[in-house]
């Protein structure tokens, strides 16, 4: 079984499904909601896989309170945009550190390779 962690790249930038993950859990606290106003987590997966998990939820206790849920939806629609603007800062940051002469290396991954020295 393969369960990946996609709190970082989130859903609008790696489906993990589609390379043969069998779980995937999200942080909607991070960039889903984008705002820090809701404590949150998607788990997404094979149906199986995911029928053990909310059997889990029920008898432990964790949910997401309906306000929660429309605060999560809500930041949604923003998602793509969020994400591109982190994007283009992160390349352009990168950019800028890959020539700073204090800096020994740059790792980003769009780069077409790593440069160290």
């Amino acid at each position: 079984m393969l369960n990946v962690d996609n709190c970082f790249a989130t859903p609008y930038l790696q489906q993990p499904a589609n390379f043969g993950a069998d779980l995937i859990t999200h942080s909607a606290t991070k960039f889903i909601d984008g705002q820090g106003r809701v404590l949150g987590g998607i788990v997404a997966g094979k149906r199986e896989l995911i029928a053990q998990v909310k059997k889990f939820c029920r008898s432990t206790g964790p949910a997401l309170s309906p306000f929660n849920a429309w605060i999560l939806s809500k930041s949604l629609e923003t998602l793509a945009v969020r994400m591109d603007r982190h994007c283009d800062n992160a390349e352009k940051l990168a950019t800028i550190l890959i020539d700073h002469p204090q800096v020994s290396g740059v790792t980003y991954p769009f780069f077409k390779k790593s440069s160290f020295i």
